[in-house]
C-alpha cells in the first residue's frame, strides 16, 4: 500500500471518517424519511441532537474497542462487534422515543429516522472498513502481477481436494497470498451436496473420481489435499489419483488447526501471547519414517544411526497456555 493510502487510513483519520459517517447519515436518515430537509420542530430537533448523536456513537465505539480493529484484517467477528456498538445507541433512541413524555419532544426521534440511521451507520462504518481491506488485497495482487510480468515465473494452477473447514481456510490464505505463486482453480469433494457450491469464490467442480478429467480440462499443475483428519489410506488413494492425472500432490495435514489457533488468539481480547501451537505428543523420527512409508507405499529401508550430540531430548511444544487462554487443542494425532 502506497504512502498516501497509509496516511489516509491512519488511526486519527479513521476516527474522523467515522465521525463524518455518524453526522452525515443522521442527516440522511431525516432526509430519506421526510423526503427532504426537515422543517419546523424536526429541524430544531436535528440541529440540537446531531452533536450528541455523533459523540454518543464515538464513545460507544470506544467502549466496544471498535478502534482496536485493524481495518485491513476485518473479519466477521469484527463486523459483529460493529453491529453491537451501532445497535446500542439506536436501542437507547428507541427507548427514549417510547418512554419520554411529549414535553421532551426534542428527544423523541421518529421511529423511521432511528431505523434508517441505524442501517446507514452500520453500512457506512462496515463498508469503509471492507473497502480498506479490498484496496490492500487488490494492491497486493497488482504488485505481484507486476513483478510476475517482469520475470518469467507463472502462477501454478491449483486444485484443492476437500471443501470442508480446512479447505476454506487454505483457500482464504492462498487468496490473500499471491506471493506464494498459486492460483486456485476450484475444489474437489466427494460430498454430492457440495457440488457446484462456491467457497471463497471458488466452485466445487466435482469429486475425486473426476480428478483426471478436471485436471486435464483446467490444465492443473498441482493438487493440495485439504481434508481434515484424512486417513493414510485415503491420502494414498488421492495421491495415486494425482499421479494418474500427472499432477503433483501436496498434503497439508492439520493446517486448519494451526489457523484455528491463530484466529482464536487474534480474537482473544487482552491476550497477545506468545503461545505455542502444535502437537504435545512426543513422536520419534522412527515413527515419522514408518508413517511416511505407510502413506507413500515406498519400499525404502529404514537405516539406524547414532544420535547426534545436539539431538533434542524433547521435541513436543508446551501448549498449556493455548489450552488455558484459547481453549485450543489439536485434533490430528500426528
Amino acid at each position: 500500500m502506497n504512502l498516501s493510502n497509509k496516511l489516509f487510513f491512519n488511526k486519527i483519520n479513521q476516527i474522523v471518517l467515522d465521525l463524518i459517517i455518524f453526522g452525515f447519515f443522521f442527516f440522511a436518515a431525516y432526509f430519506i424519511r421526510l423526503e427532504g430537509f426537515p422543517s419546523g420542530t424536526l429541524q430544531k430537533q436535528f440541529w440540537i441532537l446531531i452533536p450528541y448523536i455523533v459523540i454518543a456513537r464515538f464513545v460507544v465505539f470506544q467502549l466496544f474497542s471498535v478502534y482496536s480493529i485493524v481495518w485491513r484484517y476485518i473479519s466477521i467477528a469484527d463486523s459483529l462487534k460493529i453491529f453491537e456498538a451501532t445497535g446500542v445507541v439506536s436501542i437507547l433512541l428507541f427507548i427514549a422515543r417510547v418512554i419520554l413524555p411529549y414535553q421532551f419532544s426534542v428527544l423523541r426521534i421518529p421511529y423511521g429516522v432511528i431505523t434508517i440511521e441505524f442501517l446507514l451507520v452500520l453500512l457506512g462504518t462496515m463498508g469503509i472498513r471492507m473497502l480498506r481491506r479490498l484496496l490492500i488485497e487488490t494492491r497486493a495482487r497488482a504488485d505481484y502481477n507486476n513483478e510476475r510480468d517482469e520475470g518469467s515465473a507463472e502462477r501454478k494452477k491449483v486444485l484443492l481436494i476437500g471443501a470442508g473447514d480446512s479447505g476454506n481456510m487454505v483457500a482464504k490464505e492462498l487468496k490473500q497470498r499471491p506471493d506464494l505463486g498459486m492460483r486456485i482453480i476450484g475444489f474437489i469433494d466427494d460430498d454430492p451436496k457440495k457440488f457446484k457450491t462456491i467457497i471463497q469464490g471458488y466452485k466445487v467442480l466435482g469429486n475425486t473420481s473426476q480428478l483426471s478429467e478436471i485436471a486435464a480440462k483446467c490444465n492443473i499443475d498441482e493438487a493440495v489435499i485439504t481434508i481434515a483428519n484424512a486417513s493414510s489410506k485415503d491420502i494414498r488413494q488421492i495421491v495415486d489419483l494425482c499421479e494418474s492425472a500427472k499432477i503433483k500432490a501436496k498434503i497439508i495435514p492439520g493446517l486448519y488447526e494451526i489457523l484455528d489457533g491463530m484466529i482464536r488468539m487474534m480474537e482473544c481480547d487482552g491476550f497477545t501471547g506468545p503461545v505455542n501451537l502444535g502437537n504435545p505428543v512426543e513422536n520419534t523420527i522412527l515413527e515419522f519414517a514408518k508413517k511416511i512409508i505407510a502413506i507413500t507405499g515406498s519400499h525404502s529401508k529404514i537405516v539406524y544411526n547414532k544420535l547426534p550430540q545436539d539431538d533434542p531430548k524433547q521435541r513436543q511444544p508446551d501448549i498449556s497456555l493455548a489450552e488455558a487462554k484459547l481453549e485450543w487443542n489439536p485434533v490430528v494425532d500426528l
